[in-house]
């Protein structure tokens, strides 16, 4: 397709929802684990100056990763820069769901967040120019945003309220890995609009 799509087309498509709702999701997952994994490594007994050491990892890996991935989505899908995003994000919170107080875990887990974080940015300031052109990307993207800092809000005082209602992280840490599997489902699933809807175009 060599026309740009308007915003009026690209709602009509089930990838920019698609989309859209797994930037809501790691909104809300980033939101949340940014705020609670610091009390959580502290509970399980780290001293606070190095679960704070360990999370400056994520500056590192985040600054790291957004510049390789500026260079891949340039040659490739971005779906593969979101779709390694939200894997990253999936091991850093399963190292979590470990739940025992070994330092490996507690870096590892840092470095593996930053990472996803670096992936995310770049994966959701491209994808929409990449799938629909940049004339009218203001209005696409500016359509999802609000979800999205919604969902961002939201993260950390559920999973607070979780924590407690339960008295530990685990349970929010396992729902936080079922909602990391859902985003990456959607991201794969949402495949580039353009051709079909120019098979849409030529039965019609």
């Amino acid at each position: 397709r060599s026309s740009p799509w308007t915003i009026q087309e690209a709602v009509r498509t089930s990838s920019m929802w698609k989309l859209g709702g797994s930037l809501a999701i790691m909104a809300f997952l980033l939101g949340a684990a940014s705020v609670h994994r610091i009390p959580h490594w502290i509970e399980l007994g780290f001293h606070p100056s190095t679960v704070s050491l360990a999370v400056s990892l994520d500056a590192v890996g985040a600054t790291i990763m957004a510049l390789t991935a500026g260079f891949v989505v340039e040659r490739l899908d971005a779906r593969i820069v979101g779709t390694a995003s939200c894997i990253s994000f999936c091991f850093a919170v399963a190292l979590m769901v470990v739940g025992q107080a070994w330092t490996p875990l507690l870096f590892g887990s840092t470095l593996l967040s930053g990472i996803g974080v670096g992936l995310f940015w770049v994966f959701g300031g491209v994808i929409w120019a990449q799938y629909y052109g940049w004339q009218f990307v203001g209005t696409i993207h500016g359509t999802i945003l609000p979800f999205t800092f919604l969902a961002g809000g939201l993260g950390a005082p559920l999973i607070g309220a979780m924590r407690d209602a339960s008295g530990n992280y685990q349970s929010s840490w396992l729902l936080i890995s079922a909602l990391c599997v859902a985003a990456t489902i959607l991201i794969v699933s949402a495949r580039s609009p353009n051709t079909n809807l120019d098979n849409q175009r030529e039965n019609s």
